[in-house]
């Protein structure tokens, strides 16, 4: 499926996933699910995104990995309410959970209050979040300390 997915064969990696569940001989896990949220995100399918989350809900937890897919994929599909109810059910957020959130809020207005938000994160994960993502530039530009 990462294959298919890297290779923009979205088609392919739907019909895949769907044999996959509908058979039940192997049950996707969270690497599975964050390939196919993938290939939904960058066709701007969220018909299939939406299906993948109600079979996530089927127990699985929503971890970063998950949660960063599911952000990312209902972010690009302009659905920013339903990108922000998934980043804030993310269990255990990390600078890749907080990344994904970031890239979506840079074209909406609400970017700095996400900024204020960071200040709960633990000093060494907001450090490397501020080195590694748009905050950085943020606090550059417009001089934050």
């Amino acid at each position: 499926m990462k294959a298919y997915e890297r290779a923009g064969m979205v088609a392919e990696v739907e019909g895949m996933f769907r044999s996959m569940v509908t058979e039940g001989a192997v049950a996707p896990n969270g690497v599975t699910l964050a390939v196919v949220l993938t290939a939904c995100r960058d066709a701007g399918n969220l018909v299939l995104g939406k299906w993948v989350e109600w079979v996530r809900s089927a127990g699985m937890e929503v971890d970063s990995l998950i949660g960063s897919a599911l952000v990312g994929m209902y972010e690009k599909c302009g659905e920013m309410e339903e990108a922000r109810r998934v980043f804030y059910g993310i269990s255990n957020k990390d600078v890749v959970a907080w990344n994904a959130m970031i890239t979506g809020q840079v074209y909406e207005d609400t970017l700095l209050l996400l900024f204020f938000e960071v200040s709960h994160f633990c000093y060494c994960c907001k450090q490397m979040l501020i080195k590694d993502s748009l905050f950085g530039l943020i606090i550059y530009k417009w001089h934050i300390s």
